[in-house]
């Protein structure tokens, strides 16, 4: 029996029931990236619609797909929007993914990057280390740091093609 309280204007991005047969519904102004990614397995595809995200992620090792609603369109990619909120790099991937793990059609602004002690920041967009993940067609812009504002690799042979970056 449905007790839900959805309606005619309410758009779901899922709605799931579990085997207790506990429905639960997700709408699109509750996205947390994080969770979609701690949630998900080798393989999966996490397509996120258009919207401004205000959070850091991080793969952890894990060599999915998370792309925009549509990596191809411009207008799709300027409106999906992962903003970092100057709290450190926006995207890291530092758990040993493999190409497998792809970053595609989104808008990567405001990282501040990862701090190391007497080293200075580094990678305030997107930090690759210990990785070597996708990243494609992305527009990665308004991030700094003292090493790699846009984008910085260490110890990776990852692919990045396809991507506008710039301060």
């Amino acid at each position: 029996k449905w007790q839900g309280g959805l309606s005619e204007t309410e758009n779901p991005l899922t709605i799931t029931m579990d085997d207790d047969l506990e429905i639960t519904a997700v709408f699109w102004d509750e996205i947390i990236i994080q969770d979609l990614i701690d949630k998900a397995a080798d393989g999966d595809v996490i397509t996120i619609p258009p919207g401004t995200y205000y959070e850091n992620i991080d793969f952890k090792g894990k060599n999915i797909t998370l792309q925009s609603r549509d990596p191809d369109d411009p207008a799709v990619v300027a409106a999906t929007v992962i903003d970092g909120g100057e709290n450190g790099p926006v995207v890291t991937f530092n758990s040993d993914e493999s190409a497998a793990a792809v970053l595609q059609g989104f808008t990567i602004k405001n990282g501040s990057g990862f701090y190391k002690e007497f080293a200075g920041t580094f990678g305030g967009g997107i930090f690759i280390e210990d990785a070597s993940p996708t990243i494609r067609k992305n527009i990665i812009t308004e991030n700094n740091a003292e090493r790699g504002g846009g984008l910085y690799l260490r110890l990776s042979n990852s692919i990045v093609e396809e991507n506008r970056i710039a301060y």
